[in-house]
């Protein structure tokens, strides 16, 4: 009984240290920490991620890019020109109320951030289980959305701007 008492801690602490991982995969305290656009549109309780990743081109081009990666059950709730998308999906679409927003954040002329943030609404207990089941599929999702406009935008520029 001990040896499953054991393995079901060290279980727990690998699953809340991934969780704690995944949640802010490759943003500062800082990104996770700022009001973004489409915040205000879910109040707690709520879970809320933020990742983020460092692109090597002009934010107007990472911009023209995430405008593409609207998924389509989604509606767009707001939009700021070259800063923010906000995409809302809500029930029967999808189990729970979510936010999804993308904010690209200028660096320096030919740099910028890129952040995505998760916000879902969620009401009852078992919403709460699959939300976190659910975790780390949607962060590496959201991972290879990232990765994909980081790629195409440092091959457009390239193309641009040879080095």
């Amino acid at each position: 009984m001990r040896g499953k008492l054991g393995r079901a801690v060290i279980l727990a602490v690998l699953l809340y240290a991934a969780r704690r991982y995944y949640r802010n995969w490759g943003t500062t305290k800082e990104e996770c920490r700022m009001k973004l656009p489409g915040d205000e549109l879910i109040k707690p309780p709520s879970t809320r991620t933020t990742e983020g990743i460092t692109v090597e081109a002009p934010a107007e081009e990472v911009w023209q890019l995430v405008q593409l990666r609207v998924d389509p059950a989604m509606t767009v709730e707001q939009t700021i020109d070259n800063r923010a998308l906000v995409l809302c999906a809500e029930p029967p679409r999808f189990p729970w109320t979510s936010v999804i927003s993308y904010h690209v954040l200028p660096r320096l002329d030919d740099q910028c951030r890129l952040l995505a943030r998760t916000r879902i609404a969620l009401r009852r207990p078992g919403q709460i289980v699959l939300a976190e089941l659910a975790g780390p599929a949607s962060a590496l999702r959201t991972r290879g959305m990232l990765l994909a406009v980081k790629h195409e935008a440092e091959a457009a520029t390239r193309q641009v701007t040879p080095r």
